[in-house]
């Protein structure tokens, strides 16, 4: 009665919710695929009212498509997915994910995780590179400017973010012109410069500016990726929902451990081990 009292006043209209629920089913399991597959915490863990709430934000993406499928060459996915499967079949082979959101910093390796798991197959997919403004700015950023045109970008922003403190006024007569300027406007500089040095060098971008810095936000992008990253294997002609090459090495860890049942692995293993090493000390 109490788990009935919270969803119905947290949710307004639950009648509602269950029917852009089950018109977006299909969207919902895939993502909870997705999830499951990579063992997601945020996803898999959360409780029932975070659940309602990601299938809420579920509905909203997959609705337009669930209600008229022929919309989809207009949704930002696919629009992400054929700019993704363009670079790929034009012989592209690393894509640099420029995370400008100093909250989001964490989401470079977990869109790796993501793209290069669905997406690295068959000899296909484009190798996620994640990268942090304006940290990797300064560092990395030198190859993605002037090393070998394979690079394509995907760059994030948002708006609204905090700007944190000001530039005294004591600064040096060089430096007079940032003087009372807060630190997020050099952020927002920084991310400009970055993304125009880029373009100016050849380097296919996206920009993806999130409307806002918050957690529905976040789920958003979350959302928006996952669905384009399938997307992207549809068109890439692939699977995106195994990971068999990855399969290969748990079994390879799981024999050297010592379970039974996977009688070539074991052999690979033994004849793996008994090639003749050559150390060399350092």
């Amino acid at each position: 009665m109490q788990t009935t009292f919270i969803l119905i006043y947290w949710l307004g209209n639950l009648q509602a919710l269950l029917a852009q629920t089950a018109q977006a089913l299909p969207f919902l399991i895939l993502m909870t695929l997705l999830a499951g597959r990579r063992g997601n915490a945020a996803l898999c863990l959360w409780g029932g009212r975070q659940l309602l709430r990601l299938g809420l934000l579920c509905a909203a993406v997959a609705l337009p498509l669930a209600r008229d499928p022929s919309c989809l060459a207009g949704h930002p996915a696919f629009h992400l997915a054929c700019w993704a499967n363009a670079l790929e079949s034009r012989g592209y082979s690393q894509l640099i994910f420029f995370c400008y959101v100093p909250q989001w910093a964490t989401y470079g390796p977990w869109f790796a995780q993501l793209w290069a798991e669905s997406l690295g197959k068959e000899g296909k997919g484009i190798m996620p590179v994640p990268a942090t403004g304006v940290t990797d700015q300064h560092s990395v950023n030198q190859m993605f400017l002037d090393g070998q045109r394979d690079k394509g970008c995907l760059f994030v922003t948002a708006r609204g973010l905090e700007q944190g403190r000001h530039f005294g006024q004591d600064l040096p007569e060089a430096w007079a012109w940032l003087r009372g300027k807060p630190f997020g406007a050099l952020l927002e500089a920084e991310g400009l410069g970055t993304r125009m040095a880029l373009c100016k060098s050849g380097v296919p971008l996206l920009h993806m500016e999130m409307g806002e810095c918050t957690p529905r936000a976040a789920g958003s992008m979350m959302l928006l990726l996952e669905a384009a990253t399938v997307l992207t294997g549809w068109l890439m002609g692939i699977n995106p929902l195994d990971q068999p090459a990855v399969e290969l090495g748990k079994r390879l860890a799981n024999t050297r451990l010592g379970a039974s049942g996977h009688p070539r692995e074991a052999a690979d293993l033994a004849a793996y081990l008994a090639v003749a090493q050559e150390p060399e000390s350092f």
